[in-house]
């Protein structure tokens, strides 16, 4: 039995009791640990260089450069690391704009800390290929129409009987479909596949 790979965070936050709090929701985690907390857009950026963690927790608002120039650094600099940014802001530009930037997640700090877990899980399983693949135009052209069109239909918890029927196509081709979203976006199941789309914005 493979054992999962510990997952190493660094937590960037100008508030210490979010710093805190975060890494304590992450401490009660079984394989994530958090190896540092910084309070600046420049200090997240030399440690993820240092360090090399899994996953940035990256508050939008802190001293330092603008969130979409550092997320842009450590795309750069440490291009394996994944970038979860939190927020407190809902717009829908500025997440489009930080994904583009290369964030591999975008999370409401009033979204609950079961969400926070199963997000840094998932997108550290996600292959950065299809991340990187997925951000290169505005349509997030890592699926195709009709893959993106099985996916959604995905979320209602459909059969691949009722896609096919949906769909007016063979079921064979719905599978099909099916194994060829898993494979790029690095899913083992439906809810997997779901998730890991979800984080990519392919259902917004």
């Amino acid at each position: 039995m493979s054992v999962r790979k510990e997952i190493r965070i660094v937590i960037a936050d100008d508030h210490q009791l979010v710093r805190e709090g975060l890494a304590s929701i992450i401490g009660r985690q079984d394989g994530m640990t958090v190896v540092k907390q910084v309070a600046d857009g420049e200090s997240a950026v030399a440690s993820v260089v240092a360090l090399l963690p899994d996953v940035l927790l990256l508050d939008v608002q802190m001293p330092g450069p603008p969130v979409g120039t550092t997320v842009r650094r450590v795309r750069r600099l440490a291009p394996d690391v994944h970038v979860i940014v939190l927020t407190m802001h809902r717009e829908r530009a500025l997440r489009h704009e930080l994904m583009k930037a290369g964030a591999s997640a975008y999370l409401l700090k009033s979204d609950p800390s079961t969400t926070i877990v199963t997000t840094i899980v998932s997108v550290s399983a996600l292959p950065m290929t299809a991340l990187s693949v997925a951000k290169g135009d505005d349509s997030f052209g890592l699926l195709s129409p009709r893959e993106a069109m099985v996916l959604t239909r995905l979320t209602t918890g459909s059969t691949t009987a009722h896609i096919a029927a949906d769909l007016a196509i063979a079921p064979g081709t719905v599978k099909r479909h099916l194994s060829n979203i898993y494979g790029k976006l690095g899913a083992d199941t439906r809810m997997d596949a779901i998730n890991k789309a979800r984080i990519l914005g392919y259902l917004d």
